[in-house]
């Protein structure tokens, strides 16, 4: 909307908005919609001005008659300075009252002229409210959004019946700005990306997942370097929990609520991870301790496998009895370090919550699902096993999945999301109607 003061008007009120006390609470700094609906200005009776009479009053100055004027003048309105003379102490004064009385409301009868000016000189013809675009070769529907048919267009293709369709003319105006300044550059058909074998790619590649940055240059590849951005986009916007490379398929031990490792030091001592543990400073000052305190080295470094390890490759050759892997006590008991393993229970269990199509789905399940984390992409991402457990009021580090598990299938059936669900299908029909009921008394 343009702004409340016209540039060119050189007016000493410049300063000064429009002020409509009976629309606004403030003063209106943009042209209005609804002055769009009147056919001449509403500002443009100036009788509430022109109807201040000069003040009679015992007191100074207004104890002088003003001869000139016994009401406010519309021309005073427009004087840079007072046209009376200060001996001339009524009138002078009677002047100063009247450019006080209400500026702001006068400031709205040059500002709504102001406004309809500029409108009818950048939209010739326009119309309110405004008609909407229908051409019937592209749809039956009037147009809302900007149809791709267009696109093939070099010019205007309502310019020879703009008086017909002004509508259409305007629209098309609009469309094609927009997207000029948007997008400068752009082109239709769009380039479609094609791979080394000229094979035209419509569809997001599973090979792009491993890339971190884009494999294609905007200046070669232009239209699968804007697939490949367009893709990820895609990816992290609705899947921002992805996991990939997928996760592998789960062993025994997976299904285990953790696993033991006994390796110390000297377990690993022919592989490449021997000694990795300990920095060049700490193995160059075991060299002049006594054997004693050596010993007690060997007992902090003493468990040799570690996660970051085993993500390295590493490998735990001493893992216990079977029974170890049940809890840490089991294991530090056992003189091991415990792990946490997959949860591939606890995810099994979440995937297999009713879907989309299929009996005792419900919305509003699958929305809480989503928006506390519930879901499981990867079971062998500790964190996002942690979230789940945590969400389904647990702690974190809780052994036994099979019991969380539960927990969530009486959720599936939780009255409270049957409630939910219910009000949320009610509001998807309407608003609840009401009939009126005749009472007939029984006889």
């Amino acid at each position: 909307m343009s702004p409340a003061k016209d540039p060119e008007d050189q007016s000493v009120l410049d300063e000064i908005y429009c002020v409509d006390e009976t629309v606004f609470s403030g003063s209106v700094e943009n042209c209005q919609e609804y002055w769009l609906t009147d056919d001449i200005n509403p500002y443009e009776d100036l009788t509430w001005y022109t109807s201040i009479s000069y003040p009679t009053s015992d007191v100074a100055p207004f104890d002088q008659a003003c001869d000139d004027a016994d009401f406010c003048k519309v021309d005073w309105l427009e004087n840079a300075t007072n046209p009376f003379e200060e001996e001339d102490a009524g009138c002078y004064a009677f002047y100063n009252d009247c450019r006080e009385a209400d500026p702001g409301r006068y400031r709205c009868k040059g500002f709504w002229d102001y406004c309809r000016t500029n409108l009818t000189d950048s939209v010739p013809g326009w119309k309110y409210p405004k008609e909407s675009c229908k051409d019937t070769s592209i749809s039956e529907l009037d147009f809302v959004t900007c149809p791709s048919q267009w696109l093939n267009d070099t010019k205007n293709r309502y310019i020879d019946e703009r008086e017909q369709n002004e509508s259409c003319y305007n629209f098309w105006d609009y469309c094609r700005n927009e997207l000029d300044e948007e997008y400068p550059e752009w082109k239709y058909p769009r380039p479609s990306c094609r791979d080394d074998n000229g094979i035209e790619i419509g569809t997001c590649q599973e090979l792009w997942l491993d890339d971190e940055t884009n494999p294609y240059s905007s200046e070669d590849n232009l239209a699968c370097h804007d697939f490949w951005d367009y893709c990820r986009l895609e990816l992290v916007t609705n899947h921002e929990r992805y996991a990939w490379p997928l996760p592998k398929n789960p062993t025994v031990d997976d299904f285990m609520p953790g696993y033991c490792c006994r390796d110390n030091p000297l377990t690993a001592r022919t592989t490449e991870f021997w000694g990795d543990h300990v920095s060049k400073d700490v193995l160059s000052y075991i060299f002049h301790v006594t054997f004693s305190f050596s010993f007690i080295l060997l007992q902090i470094f003493y468990h040799q496998y570690t996660e970051d390890r085993a993500n390295r490759g590493m490998k735990c050759k001493d893992r216990g009895e079977w029974h170890m892997g049940m809890s840490p006590e089991a294991c530090h008991h056992g003189g091991g370090e415990f792990y946490r393993s997959a949860c591939i229970t606890l995810k099994r269990c979440i995937d297999s919550r009713p879907r989309e199509g299929e009996p005792g789905y419900r919305s509003t399940f699958e929305e809480w699902v989503k928006e506390e984390e519930v879901e499981i992409y990867d079971p062998y991402t500790e964190e996002q096993c942690d979230t789940a457990r945590v969400a389904l009021d647990y702690e974190p580090d809780h052994l036994d999945d099979q019991e969380i598990c539960d927990t969530f299938n009486e959720l599936l059936c939780d009255e409270f999301f049957e409630d939910l669900q219910w009000l949320e299908d009610e509001a998807a029909e309407g608003p609840v109607k009401f009939e009126q009921v005749k009472y007939t008394a029984i006889e």
